[in-house]
């Protein structure tokens, strides 16, 4: 079943696109949370429409991330401390929601579900962490936990 989006859907696609799904997603998921809408003929019309005019803001967006991407580029390595055993594990564990306030101390706005990591942060060291942006565009960042002293 083919339906236009009206939000961003994580692994599905972003808002406005049309895209195929399985009919009970469709019906029992993505439209009654008006997340989406049936693409009938009238509707793909109007949607060709205001695709047209909405290619301004799409320019808009994909600057602001290429902006974004170029700002977490310079940045390279965050570091934090957090409390540790002596072996190196942490009390706890660093998480998405961890990272994006991080980001926002150094003026970069990123929601947490954009961070995406390859595994929990349980231990001293350095991490790879990369960053969704939005239009395909990702951004790699260095995460540096130290042991709080």
């Amino acid at each position: 079943m083919e339906i236009i989006l009206e939000q961003d859907v994580y692994n599905c696609g972003k808002k406005h696109d049309v895209v195929a799904v399985k009919t009970g997603y469709a019906k029992n998921f993505l439209i009654p949370k008006k997340m989406a809408r049936f693409a009938s003929e009238e509707e793909l019309v109007k949607h060709a429409k205001r695709k047209e005019e909405n290619a301004e803001e799409i320019k808009k967006d994909l600057e602001k991330a290429n902006i974004l991407c170029e700002k977490i580029a310079e940045l390279g390595l965050i570091s934090t401390e957090s409390n540790a055993a002596e072996d190196g594990k942490l009390f706890g564990s660093i998480t998405e929601r961890d990272i994006a306030n991080m980001l926002e101390t150094h003026e970069i706005k990123i929601h947490y579900k954009n961070v995406i990591l390859k595994g929990a942060i349980k231990s001293i060291g350095d991490y790879e962490v990369e960053l969704y942006l939005g239009h395909n565009i990702k951004a790699k960042l260095t995460l540096q936990v130290v042991r709080h002293k």
